[in-house]
Parts: C-alpha cells; sequence; structure tokens
C-alpha cells in the first residue's frame, strides 16, 4: 500500500507520495552497459526478445608486433563506446585444406560461416538474460555465469559458433553465457627457443587472463563473479582440466565441466629445442642462428604468411616429422 503525505495548498488538500521525494529505481538501457574499463553496446540476440549479446569485446591488446608469442597484455581504458553487436575476428585457423565432416557436414559447428580471421582476435562474447527497464542493481540478485572455451584441436576453432551455447543457456538456464577467444597453432604455442622455456602456452594465459576480465566486470551485464564455472568441449575440455591444475591456489572459477579431453592430452614435450618454430622462421626470411634475432624477426613477419607455411607442409616430403604445435606440458 503507498504511503502519503497531506500537503495544504490554498487551504486545499493534496495527498502526495512519500516516495516522490526519494531517488526513483533507474531507468536503464540494458543494451549499453558500462565496465571498469570502456562501455559497450550490444543488440538483442536473433529472433530473440529475451537475451543481450555482447560481441568482439577485447579483454586484452592486440597481441601484434612484440606483444606476438608473448603473454596477453591486459586492455587498457577505450574512451569510445565499443559496438558489441556482433563477434569479434577469430584467431588465426590452421587449415591444410583437406576436407573434413566439419567442412562438409557440419559447417559452423568451429566457426559460423564466414567468420573472419585475424591476429587481434582477443575477445569475448557475452549471452545475458534481458532485465527490466525499471532495474535497481543495488537490490536486483545477481545470476550465475558459466565461461566457454571452444575446441579445435589447439589448431583452430574459436567463440564465433554460437548455436552449442550462448542464447539458449543463457534464457532457458537464466545464467550468464560468456565464450572467449584465444590463440592458437603456432600464434598460441610456439616454443621457440628465445623464449627459455617460459611462457611458451600464450594461448592458455590468453584463457586465464579472459576469465580475469571477466570476473573484474561481470557484475555489469548482471553477473555474479563469486559464481562462475569454466567449461568447454575437446581441446576445450582439455583446458578446462588444465586450468584446474594450473591455478589449484587461486581458481578465481568455483568449478570445472570439461565435457570431452582431460589435461593428459593435447599436450607435448617433444621438439625440446624449438626446431618446429625455427623451420617455420626459414621459411619466412627468419633464418639465423641467433635465437634472439630469429625470435624478433618471426614477431614482425607477415601472419597470413606464417600460417601458410603451416597450412602446406607435407611431412612426407620432410622424412615424415610432424610440424605441430600443441601446449607444452611443463617439465
Amino acid at each position: 500500500m503507498a504511503i502519503f503525505e497531506v500537503l495544504s495548498v490554498f487551504g486545499l488538500f493534496a495527498f502526495i507520495p512519500i516516495s516522490a521525494g526519494l531517488p526513483a529505481r533507474a531507468e536503464i538501457d540494458d543494451l549499453l552497459v558500462q565496465t571498469n574499463l570502456f562501455t559497450v553496446k550490444g543488440v538483442t540476440w536473433q529472433n530473440s526478445t529475451d537475451v543481450r549479446f555482447f560481441g568482439g569485446i577485447p579483454y586484452a591488446e592486440s597481441p601484434i608486433g612484440t606483444a606476438r608469442f608473448r603473454p596477453p597484455i591486459p586492455k587498457g581504458p577505450v574512451k569510445e563506446t565499443i559496438d558489441a553487436s556482433w563477434f569479434g575476428p577469430s584467431c588465426i585457423q590452421y587449415n591444410n585444406g583437406a576436407k573434413t565432416v566439419y567442412t562438409e557436414h557440419l559447417k559452423g559447428f568451429l566457426l559460423s560461416p564466414g567468420q573472419e580471421q585475424s591476429e587481434d582476435c582477443l575477445t569475448l562474447n557475452i549471452w545475458a538474460p534481458r532485465v527490466s527497464k525499471t532495474y535497481d542493481p543495488a537490490s536486483d540478485d545477481l545470476l550465475p555465469v558459466m565461461i566457454w572455451i571452444h575446441g579445435g584441436g589447439f589448431t583452430s576453432g574459436g567463440s564465433a559458433s554460437p548455436y552449442k551455447y550462448g542464447d539458449r543457456l543463457a534464457r532457458d538456464q537464466n545464467v550468464i553465457v560468456v565464450a572467449l577467444n584465444y590463440r592458437l597453432n603456432i600464434f598460441g604455442y610456439p616454443n621457440a627457443a628465445a623464449l627459455n622455456g617460459k611462457n611458451l602456452n600464450p594461448g592458455l594465459l590468453d584463457q586465464r587472463k579472459a576469465i580475469e576480465w571477466v570476473y573484474q566486470n561481470i557484475h555489469s551485464f548482471g553477473g555474479n563473479p563469486d559464481q562462475m564455472i569454466l567449461f568447454g568441449q575437446s581441446a576445450g575440455g582439455m583446458a578446462v582440466d588444465k586450468y584446474s591444475y594450473a591455478y589449484l591456489d587461486d581458481p578465481i572459477v568455483k568449478g570445472f565441466i570439461a565435457q570431452s579431453g582431460t589435461a593428459v592430452g593435447g599436450g607435448s614435450t617433444s621438439d625440446p629445442k624449438g626446431t618446429n618454430f625455427s623451420y617455420v622462421a626459414s621459411q619466412v626470411g627468419c633464418t639465423s642462428t641467433n635465437k634472439d634475432e630469429e625470435f624478433s624477426c618471426m614477431q614482425h613477419a607477415d601472419a597470413a604468411v606464417i600460417i601458410e607455411v603451416y597450412n602446406k607442409y607435407n611431412a612426407s616430403l620432410n622424412g615424415g616429422r610432424s610440424l605441430s604445435f600443441p601446449p607444452r606440458r611443463m617439465t
């Protein structure tokens, strides 16, 4: 029941709601979200009025130039509002041109058809239920958060594969869903001699950086940073399991779902001297007996040329020797 106070005006009585003098519940645009670093403008998800979508949100700086093959650099502030109406570019993919079940029958399983690829790919996507136009952040409950790591053998795939998760989870289970990109193949797991055995898996470090970003910012989208789980499929499942061991003392998330794949899969201790990296370097004009010069040259080589060497490699013409760049098992 509303509470009123009586106000006498020119001998007449008026009944004024006491609440009129109190701060009103905020009228908001739930598609315009202010994070700790910048503002993003999302959209309602396709064919849905119940789910908000925010795509291509940067969680790290572009890993190009001297940042290539290195751990991710946290994203700094951005003055302009970020257009988050669709996916950002996917990370550069390995593709030897061979026909597979994914290219012929399950198009969109690894990536949405026509999805752009770029080295500037360290972004994430968020699906969130719509909120009331009279939303009170101080009193409304925050929702659980599910963070997705995609599969693809650590060579391909990306977060732009929405039919496996995303809007349906957000709508049907009333949760916030986050999907992240991370560097793949030689860009994510270079194993270069110049790294001296340190930070050999920047692709896995990308995942940690994205989770840190989510923890710091997901409340702005209605998510509870203290109620997050990490889940993934295939290589994503391997990554989830690896993460649970790598950050045993500070996991940030409260649970793990490895839908397939375990920590013992998808890794290698072979090629201890970085000979695969040196082979690719030699093919792009970065031949040097000095490991640091070789590394610096590769950091500035054309990314399209680098991946093309990998794509076109023929083991039968090279003594049967494999050319691969999986995550490294640390020894």
